[in-house]
């Protein structure tokens, strides 16, 4: 239920998240709980929130290409990490293979809710194929957000 509320939380700020729905399950007329119903993360998912065909969605699970060719992304950290990013031209080519605002953005919200599973883990980007194509980040899987095993968690400094 802690993923689905942050999800809400973030639902106005233009970033890509998972809709959320609670919903009371029988199975065969025994009761299951309240189950948390999430949309699935693929190409379909990109395609029907932007407008796109499914062809044209390259998706990365953690550094995994789970649709589509992921060598963009590596050329894109290739560059950065071999290239001082304070130069306005560098800056500047980064800005062709990556959604800035986005990024920004995605890394706020992972660090105000304190998602202590992230940064190496749960992390979702994606693009469009194409030579205008910019990565943009998921927010998802948020459920160890707000100190889900320690209280104190909260005042952690991500």
């Amino acid at each position: 239920m802690r993923d689905g509320m942050i999800s809400g939380l973030i639902r106005n700020l233009g970033i890509d998240r998972q809709a959320y729905t609670p919903a009371v399950v029988y199975v065969n007329g025994e009761y299951y709980g309240i189950q948390n119903f999430r949309e699935k993360i693929n190409a379909d998912f990109i395609a029907e929130n932007h407008g796109i065909s499914a062809e044209n969605v390259v998706l990365m699970d953690n550094n995994n290409a789970t649709e589509g060719n992921a060598d963009n992304y590596f050329a894109l950290l290739d560059f950065i990490t071999n290239n001082d990013i304070s130069i306005s031209e560098n800056y500047e080519r980064v800005k062709q293979d990556l959604d800035i605002a986005n990024y920004i953005k995605y890394n706020v919200i992972e660090m105000y809710v304190v998602n202590e599973d992230w940064v190496s883990n749960n992390v979702k980007r994606w693009r469009i194929n194409d030579s205008n194509g910019r990565w943009r980040y998921i927010a998802y899987d948020m459920d160890f957000g707000f100190g889900i095993w320690d209280a104190d968690k909260v005042n952690h400094n991500m």
